[in-house]
């Protein structure tokens, strides 16, 4: 049986997998056994301390609220009103219940505590109101009221679970109802009884800080067992829990509730005489194991990541210098020599790194041999181009002078040789980049000799845009390009021929544009001239003179973008254009 290999860095993997893996595993389940031991006891403890602190910010929310009422006897005028034995006039009458009732409105109902929907205060036959909601119903003038000013609570509260008023508010919340006698304070009578009714906002705040299962409950009942405040909304008020039930005051038990077993918490407040009373299954809390099994397997899922991540950073250590070497290799192959490997270990990636700059080094060398080669080749064709045009030039112009000077217009010789002169000083300077004013003087002195010589058959104009002739070309791009048109036109033609050389800016750079009025060129012609264009390795486009050889050294000098190109129809002329770069500087 053929063994299978197994790469070191899967070995590698599952070493550390296994060092991890069991450790993690036995200390997951030993701490999720002791937690499950454990919840019974911690919740025992826990939610009665909870219940007695809710139950103390509770104590303080309610004395808060009973003591809102004593702006009453703060107020000299209020207290001067609830004196009177009698209503007295009925605008007098009138006047005092709107004083009493603004000052309800702006000193309670809304107050500081914007809990309370609505204030009564009675105070014998009279009594006086203040509500934030509409309501229907009456707070004390009932068939029989409890709570006749004659009535003395001896300076205790009252306090009245929801469901036991005959007031309905407008949206029907849930309410509390406070009372409080307020005293005379000249002869501690009683003066008057002030009803607070206060909805279940804060203490539903109180009570949802409270933690209790999903199947549980969490309820506010006083010793009547009249529910205050229950976590299912539709049970405030009612009277569905029996306060013999509970199976204790204050404290923790387990009880068993239809075939269940429940965690019962109770807390009992003095002030208020309610208790605060949580019941839990205890099946619903030991639930929430779960999130220990879970924070478990996250913790184990956590520490496999890091093993997978360590072994990634090892094998990375290991791997890492043959990717970089690849990664050197692919720049190579695009012809990018300017990459080293570097090299900080001795073992054989090291060799191969050596051995790898050695090979690139060497490239780059050759490369570079080559590339001296071609720029020499190119000079040398440049070099070439004024030989060749120079004798053939000299030549032609030479004779024409000879010619004039036998005229006898001595005149025209001497700007013909002054023209030639200046050619040839253009023609000795050196550096293959000139200005473009430069090139346009150069061009013009070989045009007007032409034009001599030819007469009338010769005629040219020169447009430049301003600003142009400060930039540079490369030296000798015009005068080839209008010797074609000579060669091809001129001499070939005895009709006139006009020649126009356009030079302006444009995005990609500065357009030369050299057109004539000539016979054109033949499609098939053009075709081969465009494909010899596009070829700057063949052989006519290294060697030749001309139009192809100005092309070759563009495209050779600033790229495939700028080069020349060329348009012409049968009996329409030929129009020449030739894009260079924007170059201030030489």
């Amino acid at each position: 049986m053929k063994k299978i290999p197994i790469k070191f860095r899967t070995k590698l993997f599952i070493t550390y997998l296994t060092l991890v893996s069991f450790p993690l595993l036995f200390l997951g389940y030993f701490s999720y056994q002791q937690y499950v031991e454990s919840i019974e006891k911690n919740v025992g403890e826990y939610v009665p301390a909870l219940l007695t602190q809710s139950n103390f910010n509770m104590d303080k929310y309610m004395s808060e609220l009973y003591a809102t009422p004593d702006v009453i006897a703060r107020s000299n005028e209020v207290m001067a009103i609830l004196r009177k034995k009698q209503s007295g006039s009925t605008s007098s009458s009138e006047q005092d219940a709107f004083f009493v009732q603004s000052y309800l409105a702006s000193n309670i109902v809304n107050g500081r505590h914007q809990d309370v929907i609505a204030v009564f205060v009675q105070s014998g036959s009279r009594v006086y109101s203040s509500s934030r909601l509409s309501f229907v119903g009456s707070a004390f003038l009932q068939d029989k009221n409890p709570f006749q000013q004659e009535m003395d609570l001896q300076g205790k509260p009252w306090f009245l679970p929801p469901g036991q008023q005959k007031l309905v508010f407008k949206d029907n919340p849930n309410y509390i109802s406070i009372y409080k006698q307020i005293y005379d304070t000249d002869n501690m009578i009683p003066l008057c009884t002030v009803l607070l009714i206060v909805n279940l906002s804060e203490i539903s705040k109180i009570c949802d800080l409270i933690p209790f299962s999903t199947d549980g409950m969490l309820f506010i009942t006083n010793k009547l067992g009249q529910i205050v405040y229950h976590n299912d909304k539709n049970l405030i008020g009612k009277s569905t829990w029996e306060s013999s039930a509970l199976p204790l005051e204050n404290g923790t038990v387990v009880r068993e509730v239809n075939h269940s077993r429940m965690l019962v918490s109770a807390n009992h407040s003095t002030y208020t005489d309610w208790t605060l009373v949580t019941i839990n299954p205890i099946k619903e809390l030991t639930k929430e194991t779960i999130w220990i099994r879970n924070v478990t397997i996250a913790i184990f899922s956590i520490c496999l990541i890091i093993v997978i991540i360590v072994s990634a950073v090892v094998s990375q250590t290991v791997t890492s210098p043959i990717r970089t070497l690849q990664r050197l290799m692919r720049k190579v192959e695009k012809g990018n020599f300017d990459v080293s490997f570097p090299i900080h270990q001795k073992d054989e990636i090291g060799e191969l790194g050596y051995s790898f700059n050695h090979m690139v080094q060497r490239i780059q060398e050759l490369v570079q041999k080559v590339y001296q080669v071609e720029i020499r080749q190119r000079e040398a064709e440049l070099a070439a181009l004024q030989n060749q045009i120079s004798p053939h030039f000299l030549y032609n112009t030479l004779e024409s002078i000879q010619m004039v000077i036998e005229g006898e217009d001595q005149e025209k010789a001497s700007s013909m040789i002054s023209a030639l002169s200046r050619m040839l000083r253009f023609a000795a300077k050196r550096g293959d980049i000139v200005q473009i004013g430069d090139e346009i003087k150069h061009v013009s002195d070989y045009l007007y000799i032409q034009q001599l010589r030819y007469g009338s058959r010769c005629s040219y104009l020169i447009d430049v845009s301003p600003g142009m002739e400060l930039y540079y070309t490369p030296k000798f791009m015009l005068q080839p390009l209008v010797e074609n048109s000579i060669r091809h036109v001129v001499e070939k033609s005895n009709s006139p021929t006009n020649i126009h050389i356009e030079i302006k800016g444009v995005d990609l750079g500065i357009q030369i544009i050299i057109s004539d009025n000539g016979a054109g060129i033949s499609e098939e012609l053009l075709q081969l001239l465009r494909d010899r264009l596009k070829d700057t390795t063949q052989e006519y486009a290294a060697g030749g003179i001309g139009l192809i050889n100005v092309h070759s050294r563009v495209h050779f000098m600033y790229g495939s973008n700028y080069g020349i190109q060329m348009e012409s129809s049968k009996g329409q002329g030929t129009k020449m254009s030739v894009l260079i770069p924007y170059l201030q500087f030489p």
